[in-house]
This record gives C-alpha cells, sequence and structure tokens, in this order.
C-alpha cells in the first residue's frame, strides 16, 4: 500500500516538472514592427524595422528586455526608452537599439559577427531599415 502510494506521489510529481515550462511560458508575437515612442514622428530616412522573435529563440528575453525579472508583463523597448533628444543617452530611444551593449540589437550582432558567427542585420539602409 505504502509503495504504490510513494509511485502515485513520484509520477504526479514527474509530471508536474515536464509541464513547468509551459505553465511559464510567454504568447510571443512573432513578426512585429518596430515603432517610435507613442506621439513622436517617424524619421521618413529610417522605415520601421520588422522583428522576428522566432529568430531570437535561443536568447533570454532578459537579454533584450533587461528590466523583465522572470514574471510579469514584458515591456516593448519603447516603453521605457522614450527619449529622442541625445543619442548617447544609455536610456535613449536610439541607444535600445544601437548601443555598443549586448543588450542592443546592433550591440549584440556586433559581438557576435566578432565572434564568427552567423548574425542579423549590422548595417542601416540595407540590412535593418531597408527602404520601401
Amino acid at each position: 500500500m505504502k509503495k504504490s502510494v510513494l509511485v502515485a506521489i513520484v509520477s504526479a510529481l514527474a509530471v508536474l516538472a515536464m509541464s513547468l515550462p509551459s505553465l511559464f511560458a510567454f504568447d510571443v508575437p512573432d513578426g512585429i514592427t518596430i515603432t517610435v515612442p507613442e506621439g513622436e514622428k517617424p524619421l521618413d530616412k529610417f522605415p520601421e524595422v520588422q522583428f522576428n522573435h522566432s529568430s531570437h529563440a535561443s536568447i533570454q528575453c532578459s537579454k533584450c528586455h533587461h528590466m523583465f525579472e522572470g514574471c510579469g508583463e514584458i515591456m516593448p523597448c519603447r516603453d521605457c526608452h522614450v527619449s529622442r533628444d541625445s543619442r548617447k543617452d544609455p536610456s535613449s530611444y536610439y541607444a535600445a537599439w544601437h548601443s555598443k551593449t549586448d543588450s542592443s540589437c546592433l550591440g549584440c550582432h556586433r559581438s557576435m559577427k566578432a565572434e564568427g558567427k552567423e548574425t542579423g542585420p549590422v548595417t542601416c539602409m540595407k540590412e535593418c531599415h531597408p527602404q520601401k
């Protein structure tokens, strides 16, 4: 009797352990358009950027969403990075995608390229901001 209860408990724990990843999974949109902060005019020179989450599935969410701590809502970059006054300001809209740190698109892509890895766009007009 005790053995069968123990087997049932261990089996239930095993099933629970296998289902944990799906319990904490996020509904991640795949093809998204990165736009300027609300109320800001887009620059005609640099069109909106198309971003594909599935290409980045092997990267932890917190690498880009650096304020995310594993629970709660993941905010888009433009919700915090709103200033367009200074490109050098680390919290600026521009820096969110173009800084030299690995938490920005360009910084991460350049680091990967330097390591000889396949990477995403590292140039402005030809790759990231193609003209329409």
